[in-house]
């Protein structure tokens, strides 16, 4: 098999974006190499390779909705709450005060900057197992060592 397979028109997977006309590595979806390769991890989208004097850029695009991701973080934190209120319906009273610290700190609705580092955390490890995929792709698809050498990565995130 040939990593030009992979080769697709950018496609951001969102409403408000169309169709990118550059060219790049599909990682994530359905088509993508992490899939073909069997990989049970987190991904960018999109990975192309460029030549800069000595360097080969690796640039790695990913595609996310910030405000969807932080209101979904702000949802799930309030799923929580009526859970536990589901729960408290069905404890008696003197259950409920022997564990009133412990409910209290899952009542906190999440601050900003918790919701903040929870994002960049994802991305980080996006980022991070994106490479781990870039560098299977050598043995899959017999990628001269040479080719792999003087590598510089470049992260890029495009937000909605």
């Amino acid at each position: 098999m040939k990593l030009f397979k992979f080769i697709k028109k950018i496609d951001p997977e969102c409403e408000d974006f169309q169709q990118i006309s550059k060219r790049a590595c599909k990682i994530d979806g359905d088509s993508g190499i992490k899939k073909y390769l069997g990989l049970d991890l987190s991904s960018c989208d999109y990975f192309y390779m460029k030549k800069q004097d000595q360097l080969n850029i690796i640039k790695i695009i990913e595609f996310t909705d910030l405000k969807r991701q932080k209101e979904d973080l702000e949802k799930s934190k309030k799923l929580n709450i009526l859970d536990i209120g589901k729960i408290l319906e069905t404890v008696d009273e003197l259950k409920i005060e022997n564990c009133k610290d412990e409910i209290k700190g899952l009542l906190k609705p999440l601050r900003d900057s918790e919701i903040k580092r929870m994002i960049l955390d994802e991305l980080r490890k996006k980022a991070v197992e994106s490479i781990i995929i870039f560098y299977k792709l050598e043995d899959k698809f017999n990628i001269k060592e040479c080719n792999l050498k003087n590598l510089k990565f470049h992260f890029n995130v495009v937000t909605m």
